[in-house]
């Protein structure tokens, strides 16, 4: 299915979506999972769409400030975002939405597809959580993996890689990192179906973050999912090749196969992540990092906040961020030892 074939095909379903979700939520208005589904709707449909939730009037006010400000998000400084951000994080408080919602992380592009077949990531990671067989598919899988070294960087790269064209739309994300056992607070990500592709896509951004005035970030190919490397070394990613020499044990294909049998992937989904201006999600989520790096003790937040406490109850999310608080730091700061020695 192409990119334009679906988006016709999912704009056709996404208001009548969004009207359930809206419909359920009157009901159970601290369900999370039906909040974070809704967002993620908002997050693909216009911000006009219509919608009679705090969410949906939310998300038409964002608009309406982006357009009255269209343009603002170009050439990116600490001093453009953070005026946006404040009228936009009022605009989040005037709708009193849940405040105990949480989003890690943000999405862009396409879904994840390897050879134009569909990456069910999920499914895939669960079968090798199980088994720890890594799927065939997940070895044709690379991704760029972009590091920055505080918020503001994490967020400038949001809507660097927002608004990055890429051949196939390649599906990216923003995130702040809570598995405990891999490095780094901040990653940036994009996914690509071949090696070849993951060099272009290298290339392609490290030249945006310099004309971003960037280019001092930390930027890296990974093969499939960090779970996979640590489990397998000789599975990571290496400039020499090796990776390539790491093959499937011949029993694996009987258990993936058995597996994906018994494990029928998902139906249709959503399949873009299209949405050029600011929208709920992405406020809560500015709100989640912010958060997080107030746990962590990256001070770069109160140059969006000043000394202003996040307004949101997060009490288990900071609980948990709290107890790798020395360790991101330290990271944080080996970061940046590499990024003066890039330099």
């Amino acid at each position: 299915m192409s990119r334009q074939n679906s988006l016709t095909v999912d704009d056709s379903k996404l208001e009548k979506i969004i009207s359930t979700l809206e419909t359920k939520l009157r009901n159970r208005p601290n369900d999370a999972r039906l909040i974070f589904r809704l967002l993620a709707m908002l997050d693909c449909q216009s911000p006009r769409v219509t919608g009679d939730s705090p969410y949906s009037r939310c998300q038409r006010a964002l608009s309406a400030h982006y357009h009255a400000n269209e343009g603002s998000l170009n050439g990116l400084t600490l001093d453009i975002f953070r005026d946006n951000y404040r009228n936009w994080k009022l605009i989040l408080d005037e709708h009193e939405l849940n405040n105990e919602t949480i989003v890690p992380q943000i999405c862009e592009g396409s879904e994840i597809q390897i050879n134009d077949t569909p990456a069910y990531c999920g499914k895939y990671k669960d079968l090798f959580n199980k088994t720890g067989v890594v799927p065939g598919i997940c070895f044709k899988c690379f991704k760029v993996i972009i590091l920055p070294s505080d918020l503001f960087s994490l967020i400038h790269i949001y809507f660097v890689l927002k608004n990055s064209f890429f051949e196939r739309n390649n599906f990216r994300k923003c995130m702040v990192e809570l598995r405990e056992e891999f490095n780094y607070p901040y990653k940036g990500f994009i996914y690509c179906q071949s090696e070849d592709e993951a060099l272009y896509c290298l290339q392609k951004i490290k030249t945006e973050l310099k004309i971003n005035g960037l280019s001092d970030t930390i930027c890296e190919i990974s093969h499939g999912c960090l779970e996979y490397s640590s489990k397998y070394p000789d599975f990571s990613y290496s400039a020499e090749g090796t990776h390539r020499s790491f093959e499937q044990p011949q029993y694996w294909q009987a258990i993936e196969t058995d597996y994906l049998t018994k494990n029928t992937p998902p139906g249709p989904r959503i399949l873009y992540h299209g949405n050029k201006e600011i929208t709920v999600r992405d406020m809560i989520c500015f709100e989640t990092w912010i958060r997080y790096a107030e746990t962590i003790g990256d001070e770069s937040y109160k140059q969006l906040v000043g000394n202003r406490p996040v307004h949101r109850n997060m009490k288990m999310f900071t609980a948990l961020v709290a107890k790798q608080a020395a360790q991101r730091n330290a990271q944080l700061v080996e970061l940046r030892a590499r990024q003066s020695q890039h330099e």
